[in-house]
């Protein structure tokens, strides 16, 4: 579905900043593998889905169920704690992630780099979600035209339906 650009803020030290986006994101849940660069004692990567796409970045979304509260410390499932400990990552202006995207037959993926650009955060009936827009900085030479070629499938299907129900598709 479109999403009629709209200039999410991120929220870092100096306060909110806009992003400006270049093109349409398209929403799509896609597995995408984010591993941190460059850190001491990295995380193992952790798979996501994206929440949308557009040809220059993408935005993914961790959400961790709060088993309970108590003397203010969190309880979660054991199976999410590398996803927690990955928002701590992605919260972080202008981190350098590796992504794994998950669009190629047999379980192949396109390796790209990435900086995280913003991010928005929420707490929701015992629900903790980080979404994280990320800039493709650089997409592995040979996989960068299946991006490309997948892009413009998705997109093309989407125009054609649009046109076929006489107007743009409404997110909802």
């Amino acid at each position: 579905m479109w999403e009629p650009n709209p200039i999410p803020f991120s929220k870092h030290e100096g306060g909110p900043q806009l992003e400006r986006r270049e093109a349409q994101r398209l929403h799509t849940a896609i597995p995408v593998t984010i591993k941190v660069v460059g850190e001491a004692g990295a995380l193992p990567p952790v798979t996501v889905r994206t929440a949308d796409i557009s040809p220059q970045g993408l935005s993914t979304v961790i959400t961790i169920r709060i088993l309970k509260v108590e003397e203010g410390r969190v309880s979660i499932q054991e199976e999410v704690k590398n996803s927690a400990r990955m928002i701590k990552h992605l919260i972080v202006q202008d981190r350098i992630v590796g992504l794994g995207i998950h669009i190629l037959p047999q379980g192949g993926c396109v390796n790209a780099m990435g900086t995280v650009r913003w991010h928005t955060r929420r707490l929701h009936e015992g629900l903790y979600s980080v979404r994280a827009g990320i800039l493709l900085n650089e997409i592995d030479r040979a996989h960068k035209r299946e991006w490309f070629v997948f892009l413009r499938a998705i997109y093309e299907h989407l125009a054609c339906f649009q046109h076929e129900i006489g107007g743009p598709l409404s997110p909802d």
